[in-house]
C-alpha cells in the first residue's frame, strides 16, 4: 500500500466509501463495549482526532505512542506494549485496524 499509506493511516483508508475504522466500529458498537481505544502514533494523531470529532462518540479514546516517522515506530507490538503500561489493569479486545469483519 506504500506510497498510499506514508501520509495517511490504513484504518482512515475508505473501503465501500467508508473509513476501514468505521466498519469496525459499527461491529463494536454492537456490544457492550466500555471504551475504544486507537492507537497510533504521532504523526497520524491529528487525522484521527478529526475523524473521532465528526463521529461524536464518548467511547473512543486515541492513544498516540511516540513516533513520528517510518523509522521510529515502535510496530503493533511495541505500540501495544508501550500503551498496556498506561491503562488499568482489565480485559481488552485488540482487534488490528486494518481487518474487517464479514461473518455475520
Amino acid at each position: 500500500m506504500w506510497p498510499l499509506r506514508r501520509d495517511f493511516p490504513k484504518t482512515l483508508l475508505p473501503i465501500e466509501g467508508r473509513p476501514a475504522v468505521d466498519h469496525i466500529l459499527d461491529r463494536l458498537l454492537e456490544t457492550d463495549v466500555n471504551v475504544i481505544i486507537i492507537s497510533t502514533n504521532l504523526k497520524f494523531k491529528p487525522r484521527f482526532e478529526a475523524w473521532r470529532k465528526n463521529k461524536r462518540i464518548e467511547l473512543i479514546e486515541i492513544v498516540a505512542e511516540t513516533s513520528r516517522s517510518e523509522d521510529e515506530k515502535l510496530g503493533a507490538v511495541g505500540a501495544l506494549a508501550e500503551l498496556a503500561s498506561k491503562i488499568e489493569p482489565d480485559d481488552y479486545f485488540i482487534i488490528a485496524g486494518d481487518n474487517i469483519f464479514t461473518a455475520e
